[in-house]
């Protein structure tokens, strides 16, 4: 044991500058990571530990089921229970790449454990390249599996389907594509290898929840009729099952039907198309019309099923629910309204679509869903959900510029809140006064906010029902008995009540209490944005409501005044209301600095990194460049430290190049002189024109390297430059031959034999090219290198 150790040691020192280490596949690391991964328990090991998690990757290159299942339930372990954008950022292709492996070769287990892993993986990716590229090259396999995989394993590969396709279908031939697989497992037709009669309930019922959760993000003007009308026909025959959990699937598909409107969609176009054939739009007009009738009487009578043996009060119980939520929904148009506690917030789903999707994530990520609910934006996005904790700067992964520039104790960020909180403790001497500004300056002061922007209107309106709407806008508007006059510029007043700002902000309350010996009627004192934008700021903390034009012309004001008064609520909607652009990126960054807004810094400085030629043309840099150079400095190191990482990127990628290109010269030199290549004959005759070319990639200059070799008079190792090429590929297969005895490639033996009077500089150097390119190829996704099995006669 100590020896393997040692030697794993050593082979870790030899490749310490490459971060795909990890990866390697040796066979003292192969017998080193056995041994521990046979006496050592890693669940609860793994979580928030990269090193760990590399080490259960790097056992997925194992030759042993049962240590590939134990890396993979790890592994899913810690995904669940942990955000982990780090080692992702650094490790997505191999895991994929490993995954797919073990669904392709592995056990059942080890098949439902790797689809899991696959889908946490889309999951933490997030939307984009990455999860398009996980979506593109999941579909083979998985459909493979499904048809001709165990039932054991279906259920977790049609969940892992959805998942990729829901987080990387972008396009809506992919995700129809997806939804066709499906639905040949939901409704097999004549031809196939499956029968309705055989399929288990579980998978059935697995199958159309991926099918109804995908159906959630589908247009529904991509679907031809024909379609939406075989599945409403299909999904209501399934309401008869006996299987309590299909026919809630098949309850919920309905439902979500009918809410995309696609049933009164194909009465609509009967009735459009009659003319053309009277007689048969009649009769379809009437199957429909006949179709959404029995369903409305079969969900009915689920609603207010009686029991029987063999069903428990719980399953009844969540039946009835469901269907009489069915029910209202289909007679009255109510969509049922949910809400769950996650953390110190509640999610809200007021659509089907939305409670469809709830649901599925809830099952799929088990324990680990409150805390995705949390952190994961993905999630953030679908659901329209930002946790408290995002208020005051949530947990994001950060490069290390970012870190630098943001967490640092001297970094701009932490010098603006300083310069704000002394300038918040001088306000306190002027606020007996009644007299408001924020810092010792002007709102408009120390920002332009006459500087225009171009840009697509932005949607939505704040989320308050209409009746308390109404009536807060009418005592705004009216001032009944208004108590607080708010001064502004060009001698504009606004009258408002004190009770109801001394609840909506701490700082007005604070300003009202200090100004209470100046009689009855209290003023206060807001100068340096335009009255209009003051306004907009009083109503919003009367109604928490705003108009949409409003917010697209005062958005920067507002966020100024609700930093400046301690309004969060607020803050959060301009944050999020604010429509970034090259041309204001600088002004909004140095703004959201001033204004302590870390999320909406962020970013900024990621578009100003992405787009850095454009923005450093504009005019806010060049103010900026005089007003703050220390923070021109700062990012210019970091639009330094980023372009250094892309470029490092790129050499790492052309290396890995290089790499692939000699082990496609290792196979095919070995394919040479094992197999004896079809297109290479004797060297004194020439090629044939209309010949072949080999299933080799490089075979075909591997052969004229041959045929040079073979002719030059000068191939003793350092005479030509092409023979010495030979002379190296030579060697290079030498050291990663484990047979030399019984190989058939030119001098191997040899060459084995000259290993022991090599210096050790030379040795070592050798031995760092052969692991790099058998981890290059494992890190693109092939089997181990298989030189040392397939050079034996």
């Amino acid at each position: 044991m100590g020896k393997r150790s040692s030697r794993r040691k050593n082979a870790s020192m030899l490749d310490s500058d490459d971060d795909d280490t990890a990866s390697s596949s040796s066979t003292a690391v192969s017998d080193a990571t056995v041994s521990v991964w046979e006496t050592e328990d890693l669940h609860g090991k793994v979580q928030g530990s990269g090193t760990k998690l590399l080490d259960c990757v790097d056992a997925l290159f194992e030759k042993r089921g049962s240590t590939r299942e134990k890396a993979l339930s790890a592994i899913v372990d810690a995904f669940i229970n942990n955000l982990q954008y780090e080692f992702v950022d650094k490790n997505c292709v191999t895991l994929l790449h490993r995954c797919l492996n073990s669904i392709k070769k592995g056990s059942s287990k080890e098949i439902s454990l790797a689809s899991r892993a696959i889908g946490l993986l889309a999951l933490t990716v997030g939307c984009g390249n990455n999860a398009a590229e996980i979506l593109e090259h999941s579909i083979p396999p998985l459909s493979q599996t499904l048809k001709s995989g165990s039932e054991s394993t279906m259920s977790s590969v049609l969940d892992c389907l959805a998942v990729v396709t829901f987080v990387g279908g972008n396009d809506p031939d992919v995700t129809e594509k997806s939804m066709q697989i499906m639905w040949q497992i939901i409704h097999p037709k004549s031809g196939l290898n499956v029968s309705a009669s055989k399929t288990v309930p579980a998978v059935l019922t697995a199958a159309i929840s991926a099918w109804s959760f995908l159906l959630t993000t589908v247009n529904e003007c991509n679907i031809n009729s024909k379609s939406w009308q075989e599945s409403i026909s299909y999904f209501s025959n399934l309401l008869d099952k006996e299987d309590r959990s299909i026919r809630i699937a098949a309850g919920e598909a309905i439902a979500l039907i009918f809410e995309m409107g696609q049933l009164d969609k194909l009465c609509g176009e009967d009735r459009r198309y009659s003319d053309s054939s009277v007689h048969e739009a009649e009769d379809r007009y009437a199957y429909i019309q006949g179709l959404k009738g029995k369903i409305l009487s079969q969900v009915r009578n689920l609603s207010v099923e009686a029991s029987h043996k063999g069903l428990t009060k719980k399953d009844l119980g969540s039946q009835r629910n469901l269907f009489r939520d069915v029910v209202e929904f289909l007679e009255d148009g109510y969509c049922p309204e949910t809400s769950i506690k996650i953390g110190g917030d509640t999610l809200n789903t007021t659509t089907w679509s939305h409670l469809i999707q709830l649901n599925f994530l809830k099952r799929f990520l088990g324990g680990g869903f409150p805390k995705h609910m949390q952190e994961n934006e993905l999630l953030h996005q679908v659901f329209e959900f930002i946790p408290k904790k995002q208020d005051s700067g949530s947990k994001q992964f950060l490069t290390s510029g970012e870190k630098r520039l943001f967490k640092s104790p001297n970094s701009i960020v932490n010098k603006a809140r300083t310069q704000l909180l002394n300038k918040q403790r001088m306000l306190s001497q002027d606020r007996n006064a009644g007299h408001f500004a924020v810092g010792d300056c002007l709102v408009g002061d120390f920002f332009d906010f006459n500087r225009k922007q171009d840009g697509v209107p932005l949607s939505g309106y704040a989320c308050v029902p209409a009746a308390t709407q109404d009536l807060w806008n009418r005592l705004f508007s009216a001032g009944y008995k208004a108590d607080v006059s708010i001064l502004t510029d060009n001698c504009g007043v606004i009258n408002a009540h004190a009770s109801i700002l001394g609840m909506a902000s701490p700082v007005m309350k604070s300003m009202l209490k200090h100004s209470r010996g100046r009689g009855r009627r209290r003023s206060i004192t807001i100068q340096g944005v335009p009255h209009q934008a003051v306004q907009v700021f009083i109503r919003f903390l009367y109604s928490s409501c705003y108009e949409q034009e409003e917010m697209n012309k005062y958005g920067l004001h507002l966020l100024v005044l609700s930093h400046a008064f301690v309004v969060p609520h607020l803050k959060k909607e301009c944050e999020r209301r604010l429509e970034l652009t090259t041309e204001n990126v600088v002004d909004i960054f140095q703004l959201s600095l001033m204004c302590d807004a870390p999320r909406l810094s962020l970013f900024c400085h990621r578009l100003i990194l992405k787009s850095f030629k454009i923005v450093s043309a504009t005019e806010g840099w060049r103010v900026m460049k005089q007003s703050h150079p220390r923070l021109e400095k700062e990012l210019l190191e970091s639009v330094v430290e980023a372009n250094s990482r892309k470029q490092e990127r790129a050499k790492k990628i052309q290396e890995k190049k290089i790499y692939l290109q000699l082990y496609d010269a290792m196979e095919a030199l070995l394919h040479i002189c094992k197999d004896g290549c079809r297109t290479i004959g004797p060297h004194d005759k020439d090629l044939k024109g209309d010949q072949a070319p080999c299933s080799f990639a490089a075979c075909k200059g591997l052969e004229l390297l041959i045929r040079h070799f073979a002719r030059c008079k000068m191939r003793v190792p350092g005479g030509c430059v092409h023979c010495k090429r030979m002379w190296q590929l030579l060697e290079l297969h030498s050291r990663l031959c484990a047979e030399p005895d019984n190989c058939r490639v030119p001098l191997c033996r040899n060459f084995k034999e000259r290993l022991q009077q090599q210096n050790k500089k030379d040795s070592m150097r050798w031995e760092i090219l052969a692991k790099k390119i058998v981890s290059a190829k494992n890190m693109a996704g092939a089997r181990l290198f298989s030189l040392a099995n397939a050079v034996c006669a």
